[in-house]
């Protein structure tokens, strides 16, 4: 299951001891910041098991809006009608997507 994950090893974390970083703030709100109009609303993929394509779209569109200021909408059903490397609806792979 790890090479699915994208994990290189095993970690055991029975043993791990986690220290609280007080670097990191308590809470943390995208919105507020300088990106904070980056945030495209929720897209629904009712019935249909195309979460790679939402997932790939959507990550594409933020990395775009990071780097020229602007969110582009990306089609999700562009990748799961035309993409002849994944099921439609009935599942593909994220890997594919970003191809």
């Amino acid at each position: 299951m790890n090479k699915y994950l994208g994990l290189q090893g095993y970690i055991d974390i029975s043993s791990t001891r986690y220290v609280k970083d007080d670097s990191l703030p308590d809470s943390f709100d995208w919105r507020s910041t300088q990106h904070g109009t980056c945030i495209l609303p929720v897209r629904s993929q009712l019935d249909c098991g195309s979460c790679y394509a939402f997932a790939s779209t959507g990550v594409l569109a933020d990395r775009s809006c990071l780097a020229y200021g602007y969110a582009p909408e990306f089609s999700p059903t562009a990748m799961i009608l035309c993409n002849k490397n994944t099921n439609g609806c009935n599942g593909g792979s994220s890997y594919y997507s970003w191809n």
